[in-house]
């Protein structure tokens, strides 16, 4: 059965709760409050709850349970839709990216929440110093500072990755010549 115990925030969520309260700031100086950790929490438990019951219900009855594939889902690096056993397809908890283990170097993939790795040092919206295209997988660059999208990386020929296993960090960027920066780039057709 399901236990009534409520949601227990964690910092993330107190994190996410001041970010909306901060965004919101204009209406709470007209007289609102803003929202409350207690809202939150009751919204959450209710949700958790009600999805529990989705669920249960599913399983009763024989519904959902067939797993659908969408083809439109596909690695940000190898562009590739399909999944192995030893090579999942993960999603970033917070920009909902999607990468194959093996392309974005995750060995072991994490119980609970994964996050990719602008996400887990918080730098949201990071760019990539190699093209314009503002979303997708990025690694740190070495030993300059900044983004580099991985799949950016293994198309360059200059381009190294320290380690291929963990696919980071992106090195070689000065080895780039400077005719290349001029080019248009066959991937995105873009040019910055």
């Amino acid at each position: 059965s399901l236990s009534r115990a409520p949601y227990d925030l964690d910092e993330l969520d107190l994190a996410w709760l001041d970010s909306v309260n901060q965004k919101r700031k204009f209406k709470v100086l007209a007289g609102s409050s803003g929202l409350s950790e207690g809202l939150l929490q009751q919204s959450i438990t209710l949700l958790e709850r009600k999805c529990y019951q989705n669920m249960m219900h599913a399983v009763r009855t024989d519904e959902s349970l067939r797993i659908e594939y969408d083809d439109s889902i596909v690695c940000d690096v190898c562009r590739d839709p399909e999944s192995e056993e030893s090579n999942e397809m993960l999603f970033c908890d917070m920009c909902n990216i999607c990468v194959h283990q093996a392309c974005y170097g995750v060995i072991v993939i994490p119980d609970g929440s994964w996050l990719c790795k602008p996400c887990s040092i918080h730098q949201m919206n990071p760019v990539c110093v190699l093209c314009p295209n503002r979303s997708g997988a990025l690694k740190r660059l070495k030993p300059s500072p900044g983004w580099s999208h991985v799949s950016c990386a293994l198309w360059i020929p200059e381009v190294k990755v320290g380690n291929a296993e963990r696919m980071e960090p992106v090195t070689n960027i000065e080895g780039i010549p400077t005719s290349r920066w001029n080019l248009l780039c066959c991937v995105c057709k873009k040019k910055e």
